[in-house]
């Protein structure tokens, strides 16, 4: 039976594929912001304005988090 081997890497590798997930993520994230704010600006139920906020304060959390782990691949 043949044993399957990893190819050795040398130095820090850039996966690919964690970087371009993390890049949509971001999209989607902005994106709800982008909405969120849209809301705020021109919403005329207070409730929704409300959360609104909120949306805007954890999506940057969200995308604060997501930039500190790709500078991290």
């Amino acid at each position: 039976m043949a044993t399957i081997r990893r190819p050795a890497t040398t130095g820090r590798a850039r996966p690919a594929a964690p970087r371009r997930r993390g890049g949509l993520s971001l999209a989607h994230h902005e994106g709800a912001i982008t909405m969120a704010k849209e809301e705020i600006a021109r919403g005329a139920h207070p409730d929704a304005t409300a959360l609104a906020r909120q949306i805007v304060t954890a999506q940057q959390g969200e995308i604060d988090a997501i930039r500190k782990m790709l500078d991290r691949l």
